[in-house]
């Protein structure tokens, strides 16, 4: 829905939203496809000249400077069109893309940036917790045990997440993704 990697700043691969409150398919659609229009006329008041940007896979794609900023815009999109509870946010972080000598690299686009605020995989840790009490998010797509380790992930405490697919898809260490 919201694309920040396509030329933005924003070291978040895309955020997604999740209709998970519709009546079946037609419902689900309806509510994406006010939701994403109402994001565009956001992003116009918000952005001007970079909403237009259009990602990949069709998402807007403004140059949003932090997750917050994107998130926020998300939720307003998603009450102003009344699917408060029923419309929830995912995130695709792209881990593999940020993690550089051990740390992730939040600010990665901007070869200037300080490696010493780089975060470890406890402070990535806490930053997706803080997501988690501000926003309605149901999935964090490509988390990596390489990069937040086994504790990490489990104290997330995703609703969608299940040990099984971690133990079957990627042995720990070897940084596949889990999520």
């Amino acid at each position: 829905m919201v694309v920040p990697n396509a030329g933005g700043s924003l070291a978040i691969q895309e955020f997604k939203i999740a209709p998970v409150g519709a009546q079946g398919f037609a419902g689900a659609m309806r509510m994406g496809s006010e939701i994403y229009h109402y994001l565009k006329v956001l992003a116009k008041e918000q952005y001007e000249a970079s909403a237009g940007n259009v990602g990949d896979e069709g998402g807007i794609a403004p140059d949003i400077g932090s997750a917050d900023d994107a998130l926020d815009m998300i939720a307003t999109a998603i009450n102003a069109c009344g699917y408060e509870g029923r419309v929830k946010i995912g995130i695709d972080s792209a881990l593999a893309v940020f993690f550089n000598d051990g740390k992730y690299d939040s600010n990665f686009k901007n070869p200037s940036f300080d490696p010493c605020k780089w975060l470890s995989a406890a402070q990535l840790a806490e930053y997706y917790r803080s997501l988690l009490k501000k926003y309605p998010l149901i999935s964090f797509k490509t988390l990596m045990l390489k990069t937040i380790g086994l504790h990490g992930l489990l104290s997330l405490r995703l609703p969608m997440f299940r040990l099984s697919q971690m133990t079957s898809r990627a042995p720990i260490g070897l940084g596949s993704p889990v999520l």
